[in-house]
């Protein structure tokens, strides 16, 4: 297996020099169509190989001192990430497992699609810690689902309905989290169209994002449709400080809410 080091670096790498090709295209976004930015629509069978996905290296036994097991837990980290997730609801993960005895299942009304990118984007590194081809199809699955969903307009579009994601709004930090998992398997497999999604996601947020002055911000705790009208997010009805979209907030806190008042 290649050493986790030696990964993490190649990564950091990777991520700065792709980032730096986003932002040296950031001037000339309004002047390009999208598919010349792009180089032509992007499809998800254009990055996407089932094969290119499974962890390379070699395995071996070997005697080790008796310390916590990383290669063990990463496991274990693929086997959760991978069955979090429900496939037949837009590999939406549920927040919430009951383990009572009488009904352990997920907790149905639970299920977030804020979370599939982060799955998305942790599953490669866990992948690479311990070898584990477990649950590839789902992982497959979740990719595809997300990255077919992303329109020419540079933005996620949720595919369906869950707390605080209407369908067809786009959450900006979903967008941002789906472009780090891009520059994720970019270290993997090197196919360059990977980096393709990350520009026109980038391209997205900063089309959505609103500028006052000399800076920039996205509405807290809200969701942007189609139409650019923003949406406070449902998942928290009650806010501990009043927050109305799409205005500046004059506090970061601004927009969050007492979940035991849902």
């Amino acid at each position: 297996m290649e050493d986790r080091r030696q990964f993490l670096k190649k990564t950091a790498m990777i991520t700065a020099a792709s980032l730096c090709r986003v932002v040296a295209g950031v001037g000339t976004v309004s002047s390009l169509s999208r598919s010349d930015r792009v180089g032509g629509r992007l499809r998800s069978e254009d990055v996407l190989d089932k094969e290119k996905m499974k962890p390379t290296g070699r395995f071996y036994e070997a005697t080790i001192p008796d310390t916590l097991d990383l290669a063990e837990r990463a496991r274990l980290s693929v086997r959760n990430l991978t069955h979090s997730m429900d496939p037949d609801n837009w590999y939406y993960v549920f927040q919430g497992i009951k383990f009572g005895p009488k009904s352990p299942s997920p907790a149905l009304t639970s299920p977030l699609f804020l979370l599939t990118p982060k799955n998305a984007r942790a599953l490669p590194w866990m992948r690479t810690m311990c070898g584990s081809e477990e649950g590839l199809d789902r992982e497959y699955g979740m990719m595809k689902t997300m990255l077919s969903n992303v329109h020419d307009d540079g933005l996620l579009h949720c595919p369906g309905d869950s707390p605080g994601m209407p369908r067809g709004t786009s959450y900006p930090f979903i967008d941002g989290a789906l472009a780090l998992a891009c520059e994720t398997h970019y270290a993997l497999d090197g196919n360059p169209r990977w980096l393709d999604y990350v520009h026109l996601l980038a391209s997205g947020l900063q089309a959505a994002a609103i500028r006052v002055d000399s800076r920039a911000y996205f509405p807290p705790e809200s969701n942007v449709t189609p139409e650019g009208k923003w949406l406070w997010n449902l998942n928290y009805p009650v806010a501990i400080l009043a927050y109305h979209p799409p205005e500046e907030p004059y506090l970061e806190q601004q927009g969050g809410g007492r979940r035991g008042e849902i």
